[in-house]
């Protein structure tokens, strides 16, 4: 499983536009430098605050390696994932509680102990707590349900 504490070091790893790091142990701060040639939707979690930023960069991935024919896009200033050109989820996060979610578009199909409908008619939500391990299995059992709808027909898609 993967942990929080090892998400910015993977995520360090992974991306070549993270130039250098510098740990700065007096003031116990760390200083990231970016190149400045990077897509716009690198920028957008570059700009986010730790741990949030490691959180939605490795959910992007991980979403991103479901499917080939799953797309990225940022819309409505939050990371937007699509099947064949119709959205199915998205990253955000909860303005009160300061935590991460991943929104399932049409959530209201799905029946999962996990997932929140809230004051939502179409939508529901899958909240990621930043301090313990990502839930992969639940993750991935609640976005493969999600997938399927478009997979099969159910909600058709657009190519």
């Amino acid at each position: 499983m993967l942990r929080y504490s090892d998400l910015f070091f993977l995520t360090r790893q992974k991306y070549p536009f993270v130039c250098r790091i510098h740990l700065h142990e007096q003031f116990d701060t760390t200083e990231v430098f970016y190149s400045e040639m990077m897509p716009d939707t690198n920028q957008f979690y570059l700009n986010l605050e730790e741990p949030i930023r490691s959180t939605f960069m490795v959910l992007r991935d991980y979403i991103l390696s479901l499917d080939p024919l799953i797309t990225h896009t940022i819309k409505y200033g939050s990371p937007f994932f699509s099947y064949k050109g119709r959205m199915f989820c998205y990253l955000w996060k909860d303005k009160k509680l300061n935590e991460p979610y991943i929104g399932i578009v049409e959530g209201n199909r799905i029946e999962h102990p996990l997932l929140e409908q809230g004051n939502r008619s179409r939508m529901k939500i899958l909240r990621i707590k930043t301090n313990e391990d990502l839930p992969i299995s639940t993750i991935n059992e609640i976005l493969q349900l999600s997938l399927d709808f478009y997979r099969h027909g159910v909600i058709k898609t657009k190519k």
